[in-house]
This record gives structure tokens, C-alpha cells and sequence, in this order.
């Protein structure tokens, strides 16, 4: 049992070395938890938006830490799609992974600048 405990331990300490030294992985902002991807994910009746779901919640998890490129080929996307989506979720949080049409996106996303811009200027 311990040889098994040992060998488990080495194989995790090499998946976290492997993830160190790939490509800067994206950090996705804690919006929401671990819990509130997984169950927006597995209620979601949209596909191509359960689909994001699933990209967000791979690229949030800890262990084993996945690659943008290993999201991109498990959710059928590119992996500038992935980058994208994943930055879209950092800035908007779940309302940047809502179905939108692209006005209302960017009308969306210059609004949120412009509230960050108010906030700073208030700081």
C-alpha cells in the first residue's frame, strides 16, 4: 500500500512539474466556484454554451492542470477560441459566457469598461 502511495505521489508531483514548465497557463478569475461551473455546466440546455461551460471548468481545474491546447481538443474548439472564451469569463464573469449576439457583446463589454474606467477614476 505504501509503494502505491509513493508511486501516486511521484506521478502528481510530475503532473504539477509538467504544468510549470508548459506555457503560462491562463488563471481563470474566481467568479464562481468549482461547484457553481460543474452544476452551470451540467444544467446548461444550450449546446454550444455547455460547451464553454466545459472549457471554463477544465481550464479552473487545479489537478491535473490542463493546457489551453488539451481544452481545445476535449471541447471540440481552437485553442485562440479557448483563450478568448477564458478571457471573456475573466472580464464579464458568467455573463461573458451567455449566448449574446456580437453587438450586444460589445455593447456589454464597453459598458463594463466604462464602469471600471468610473470606478478607478473614484478610487
Amino acid at each position: 500500500m505504501d509503494n502505491i502511495t509513493d508511486l501516486l505521489n511521484n506521478i502528481q508531483m510530475q503532473m504539477i512539474e509538467r504544468c510549470r514548465m508548459s506555457r503560462p497557463r491562463i488563471q481563470i478569475a474566481p467568479h464562481l466556484s468549482r461547484a457553481e461551473l460543474t452544476q452551470r455546466y451540467e444544467t446548461c440546455q444550450n449546446a454550444k454554451i455547455k460547451s464553454y461551460w466545459q472549457a471554463i471548468q477544465l481550464l479552473s481545474q487545479q489537478n491535473p492542470c490542463l493546457s489551453v491546447e488539451q481544452v481545445a481538443n476535449t471541447v471540440g474548439f481552437s485553442t485562440d477560441w479557448v483563450r478568448k472564451l477564458a478571457h471573456r469569463y475573466n472580464r464579464l464573469g458568467a455573463n461573458g459566457i451567455a449566448a449574446q449576439p456580437r453587438s450586444l457583446r460589445k455593447e456589454s463589454l464597453k459598458k463594463e469598461s466604462l464602469r471600471q474606467e468610473m470606478q478607478s477614476a473614484n478610487q
